[in-house]
């Protein structure tokens, strides 16, 4: 078909040159086909020069590279575009994650502060009991002061009192002696009154 083509051009320059002698002539005292027409000589090289491209396959060589980079930009934009879902695809995926992470972060924020709630009525509860039972403790190591105290203070009334019995009863006499014994005895009872 390349052949067909060259061979076509081939016919389409020398019928140029053969029918349009004013086109192609440098001067009108030089004939058309003499190698003295630089015209006529540049329209052979050329001629010469189309025929070798041809020959040496140059316009299939360069059909097969500009077909070959068509392809290789075909597969890079095929690359691209696959890339290019996955990407977005990777990025579905992040973002389908940080939401479920921002929710995650929010349950255990919201847990977090149950919890904390719970820790802080359970420390209120603890320290009220706490303070409940110092309290009880306290009152009642005051009753039994209170008690030691009172048992104390009755014990060294009884022995104040005997003690100033027996004093009374060796300076008194012998009958007087029923007397202050008597008195001892009331003065006894009132105290446990």
């Amino acid at each position: 078909m390349i052949l067909k083509k060259s061979y076509k051009l081939l016919l389409l320059s020398l019928f140029y040159l053969i029918n349009f002698n004013s086109l192609f002539s440098a001067s009108k005292d030089v004939p058309l086909i003499s190698l003295n027409n630089t015209d006529f000589v540049v329209a052979i090289s050329f001629i010469i020069f189309v025929l070798i491209i041809i020959y040496l396959k140059v316009p299939k060589k360069v059909g097969t590279l500009l077909d070959e980079r068509a392809n290789s930009i075909k597969l890079e934009i095929n690359e691209a575009n696959k890339i290019l879902e996955d990407s977005k695809s990777v990025l579905a995926d992040l973002e389908r994650e940080h939401k479920l992470n921002i929710q995650r972060a929010e349950k255990i924020i919201e847990e977090s502060e149950e919890k904390a709630k719970n820790i802080i009525e359970s420390a209120k509860q603890e320290s009220k009991e706490l303070i409940e039972n110092k309290v009880k403790s306290a009152q009642a190591q005051i009753k039994s002061f209170e008690k030691n105290l009172i048992k104390e203070i009755t014990e060294k009334a009884i022995d104040l009192a005997i003690n100033n019995a027996q004093k009374e009863i060796i300076t008194n006499n012998k009958q007087n002696n029923k007397q202050v014994i008597s008195n001892s005895i009331n003065d006894l009872g009132k105290l446990y009154k």
